[in-house]
């Protein structure tokens, strides 16, 4: 169990003795601190009046606004149930874009503005599951400015009250250096209290650590154990993860039909790496007899969610004719769409069409700068295509030095066309 308290909000008669009562009624209701300043050691440490106002400034949002604000609790109804629901629904769902879409979207359903909503999450800063959401707000810029550190210091508030969730989201942080220094070994403890408090999104990134040591000693075993917990809870990430162990037999046996059924579980609750996945399955008979059209209504799914592999793969689908109709213009605008979000794969296709003068005109420098940012990520074929760039002046100036460089970067990865490439090239060069 977790030693942290497991209460939803702070009271102020056991943190500050002896008040009287009036001075409860007062507080928080007519305190008019703009900010309430925590100590790294705050919640373990007594706290009184004649000290809480010298803890120094850690921004984390006041509990205590001016009375004109508070008058109107619009969390305290049924809207604030609505809205934890929506953000809890985008949490299952396990994908950093959701939050912000499916809470904006709520939100312009209300009469209330995101920025009238995040004061209010301010006032209810001491509230374990509030507290994680106004994090939410501030790591994504919803109703303020996006600010990791302030995103950081609510999830720690949060995660020490006891919340499990936002256990998780300090994790998350600790992992990624956001907001923090960044501390793998901190990540997989707080990641393992929220797996422990019941938290599948915890659940899922401490089996995560414990499949890959990150921060803990590998154990494939126990790793499949708590992605099961928490794919079995219904998190849709955790369905993901336990879907690719039985597909690669990591801390189980090979299960391709499992694995199928996790990821069809995963994809029917809109996770984009679910839909993924589901459509590999269908294309390559993963569990599932082979069905083109049904592989690319999945990357079609997954692409309309952002997810860069399904773009990749819708373009690819729209290129050759597989599982719908050639289209070479839907193709450009897939490989585009799947290019500008980081797809190496997606890169080298899209600087393939500008190569060729793929339904666009030709454009060899534009080829070359895609080249560029797929071959400095490793990809081995864009790696060839910057050597023969340079070997021929193709978008970029001839320098057979250059050009060596690159066929060796590709030959590195077994890549045949390069390796074929660098005899010719030297016998150029003597």
């Amino acid at each position: 169990m977790s030693k942290f308290s497991q209460n939803s909000e702070i009271n102020f008669t056991q943190i500050i003795p002896n008040l009287t009562d009036q001075e409860e009624r007062l507080m928080p209701m007519e305190c008019e601190i703009s900010t309430w300043s925590i100590q790294e050691n705050f919640l373990t440490s007594p706290v009184t009046l004649s000290n809480l106002t010298s803890i120094q400034n850690h921004d984390i949002p006041m509990l205590c606004l001016k009375n004109d604000l508070i008058n109107e609790q619009i969390l305290d109804s049924d809207f604030g149930r609505q809205l934890l629901e929506v953000f809890e629904n985008a949490v299952r769902r396990g994908e950093k874009p959701f939050y912000t879409k499916l809470i904006n979207e709520f939100i312009k359903k209300t009469p209330y503005t995101s920025e009238k909503i995040f004061k209010q999450l301010c006032v209810h800063a001491n509230k374990k599951r509030f507290g994680s959401l106004l994090g939410c707000f501030y790591q994504h810029g919803i109703g303020t400015s996006v600010d990791f550190k302030k995103a950081f210091n609510q999830y720690k508030v949060s995660a020490q009250l006891g919340d499990s969730l936002a256990q998780a989201f300090l994790g998350r942080c600790f992992e990624d250096g956001e907001g923090c220094v960044k501390d793998e070994t901190e990540a997989c403890r707080w990641y393992k209290l929220s797996a422990e408090n019941g938290c599948g999104r915890g659940q899922c990134a401490f089996g995560v650590c414990l499949f890959e040591g990150m921060g803990v000693s590998k154990d494939e075993n126990r790793g499949f154990e708590f992605v099961q917990k928490s794919a079995e809870g219904g998190h849709a990430v955790g369905q993901c993860n336990l879907a690719i162990s039985y597909e690669e037999g990591s801390g189980t046996t090979e299960n391709k039909e499992m694995a199928f059924y996790w990821f069809e579980r995963s994809a029917l609750n809109e996770n984009t790496s679910g839909q993924y996945n589901l459509g590999r399955c269908y294309e390559h008979g993963i569990g599932v007899p082979i069905d083109l059209k049904k592989a690319f209504e999945c990357y079609l799914s997954s692409a309309k969610g952002e997810n860069p592999e399904a773009q990749c793969m819708a373009g690819y689908c729209h290129d050759l004719g597989i599982g719908t109709k050639e289209d070479k213009e839907k193709a450009f605008w897939w490989y585009e769409k799947s290019a500008q979000n980081g797809e190496i794969i997606g890169q080298y296709n899209f600087a393939n069409f500008y190569f060729n003068g793929t339904a666009t005109l030709v454009n060899k420098k534009r080829a070359f700068y895609w080249y560029s940012k797929s071959a400095n990520t490793g990809y081995d074929f864009s790696q060839y295509r910057l050597g023969y760039a340079h070997e021929f002046g193709a978008g970029a100036l001839k320098d057979f030095h250059k050009a060596i460089e690159w066929y060796r970067k590709a030959a590195g990865q077994k890549n045949l066309l390069a390796k074929n490439a660098i005899p010719s090239i030297f016998n150029m060069i003597d």
